[in-house]
């Protein structure tokens, strides 16, 4: 009889083989679970705010008090005048609805009443975005960066602050809790066709009676094809990369994070060289983009307007959460703009004639070119460099944040007015042009006249506090604990006081480089309001006066434990979100 040891039947090898092809295919069915998970490099945040608080205080209640009772007064009038309107008129008392008729004014006002504990207006405020909100039906297409940024952060904040303690079980109820995250669900179902592009990159608007992207120029109810090119600023791009993380979190639900990773992969993954584009910083991300093929349609480069928030978004991803997959990208892409910001950017004035100190302010480029000129929206970046440099324990960047929040000082201070015109521009040092001439020189009298006198003149005259430079100014009293940015601030709300206070809010002023004191008390008409010893006030308020500029004022004199930059990240719209991954 054979032997079974040297002469194993066959059967019995195709039964050992098929046994060991069984368990290979179920060990590889199962190896991501049996398997730890993928190392990702963590990415170190340092303390943000001032080590010499520890312990907390700080608070100059009579000032935080002032500005706790204009946010009363401002609710109130809007409560009286226009609630469920998006806007409040300051100086008629008239309405109007420009952000989808969706109670703007009303949703965004909610984190700031919740901070300063004005329970009974934020319950009023909530029973109404649970109740009458209707996120299905607009007559006007939605934008939806504007609609992110307004409307579902200041909802998913609400969610957060209330399952942080900030708020109690009796002004948001758990069940309101859940109807809030409802609201924030509907929302984002509804914007959610903008990413429906071959990029990634989100259509600008969104028409929600198709539920398809559009464009700018793309009628309600119209077809987007009729566009050979449809582009979109670099912001949009990273529109919804805080809020979408926040709602995956809240909602278990990793898709919408997933959505605005594929939105952002083309700028921090592009399928081309950026570096092969002529006179291309490095480091910097051109704008606008085309959402077909994620290409530049244009070369413009800046910290400023419908830039300045792609940046932002990736330092406040990376401080939110810190050990995620792409934080070390984002860490990387956002140092790498922080260099080209300092040696692209940023422009040292010349002295004037009566001015001989030189002031360091942040300019754009146009392809080759140095435009010497910003917006109020670029005294928002010196928060963005504060804030960046305390988390990577980069001293050169604190240096920089303060001497451009110093820029922006000067323009307030120097102002006849105290406040500083939406737009300015400056001749540049020699040192700065590299051999070209300023694009923007004084073109009239009064333009030569500003000038001389500050070294600087207006481009746009209009002007008020906007909320960019109140949020440096809270960032560098949190970060480095100096007194002086809280001094600054309230020279800044004694002008606004004096100068925009009217009787239904505080309105815009027509030309801050007029020297003038409005005095609002006891306003009546119209005709009295608009002109008040000298100073021309616009009947518009914007809704980021309740959203930022008065909550940072407010954080500003409040104790530093509140808002704790080591706790909480706060959106570009203002809003507050849980730091769940601390560094």
């Amino acid at each position: 009889m054979p032997s079974f040891r040297r002469h194993p039947v066959t059967t019995f090898k195709l039964l050992s083989a098929a046994f060991i092809i069984c368990f290979y295919l179920i060990y590889a069915s199962f190896r991501d679970f049996f398997s730890p998970p993928p190392k990702i490099d963590r990415v170190e945040i340092a303390s943000l705010q001032y080590e010499g608080w520890r312990g907390g205080g700080k608070a100059d209640l009579a000032k935080a008090g002032v500005i706790r009772d204009a946010m009363r007064k401002v609710f109130a009038s809007y409560q009286d005048r226009a609630w469920g309107k998006d806007e409040i008129r300051p100086i008629s008392g008239g309405n109007l609805n420009n952000h989808n008729g969706w109670g703007a004014f009303l949703v965004e006002s909610t984190t700031t009443l919740a901070l300063m504990g004005l329970w009974d207006e934020l319950r009023e405020a909530v029973r109404y975005i649970i109740d009458k909100v209707d996120f299905m039906k607009t007559d006007e297409l939605v934008d939806p960066s504007e609609a992110i940024s307004r409307y579902l952060g200041a909802i998913l904040s609400l969610v957060d602050m209330s399952d942080a303690g900030l708020i109690s079980p009796e002004v948001i109820t758990h069940d309101d809790r859940n109807k809030l995250l409802g609201q924030a669900y509907t929302l984002a179902f509804k914007i959610r066709p903008s990413f429906d592009t071959n990029t990634g990159l989100p259509w600008p608007r969104v028409d929600s009676d198709t539920s398809v992207g559009a464009s700018l120029s793309t009628p309600k109810s119209g077809s987007p094809e009729e566009e050979s090119l449809v582009t979109i600023p670099l912001s949009s791009a990273s529109a919804p990369l805080l809020e979408s993380r926040v709602l995956s979190r809240l909602t278990n639900d990793a898709s919408y994070l997933e959505d605005a990773t594929y939105a952002i992969a083309p700028l921090l993954w592009p399928n081309y060289n950026l570096s092969a584009l002529p006179n291309h910083p490095d480091g910097l991300f051109p704008s606008p983009l085309d959402i077909d093929t994620s290409h530049p349609a244009a070369q413009e480069y800046s910290w400023d307007t419908h830039h300045l928030p792609f940046y932002t978004a990736l330092l406040k991803s990376l401080l939110l959460s810190p050990h995620s997959r792409h934080a070390p990208t984002y860490r990387t892409a956002w140092l790498s703009a922080t260099h080209a910001l300092r040696w692209n950017l940023t422009s040292r004035s010349a002295p004037s004639p009566s001015h001989p100190t030189s002031h360091l302010y942040l300019s754009q480029r146009s392809g080759p070119h140095l435009l010497n000129e910003a917006s109020h929206t670029s005294c928002s970046a010196p928060a963005a460099l504060l804030l960046g440099g305390a988390a990577t324990s980069r001293g050169d960047l604190l240096g920089l944040g303060q001497a451009l929040l110093e820029g922006c000082h000067h323009l307030h201070a120097s102002s006849p007015s105290g406040l500083a015109p939406d737009r300015w521009s400056w001749t540049p040092a020699d040192s700065e042009l590299r051999g070209e001439a300023a694009v923007f020189e004084p073109t009239t009298a009064r333009a030569a006249r500003q000038w001389e006198l500050r070294g600087w003149w207006a481009v746009e005259e209009r002007g008020g506090l906007r909320a960019g430079y109140v949020e440096s100014l809270f960032v560098a009293w949190r970060v480095t604990g100096q007194a002086r940015y809280r001094e600054w601030a309230w020279e800044a709300w004694e002008a606004v006081s004096a100068r925009c206070e009217a009787r239904y809010g505080f309105a815009a002023v027509k030309d801050v480089m007029r020297r003038g004191r409005a005095t609002s008390s006891g306003l009546g008409v119209v005709e009295q309001a608009v002109k008040q010893a000298g100073v021309e006030l616009v009947d518009e308020q914007e809704t980021e006066w309740v959203s930022r500029t008065l909550k940072f004022l407010w954080l500003l004199f409040g104790d530093v434990k509140v808002a704790d930059l080591d706790l909480w990240v706060i959106s570009e719209g203002g809003h507050l979100f849980r730091r769940t991954e601390p560094g």
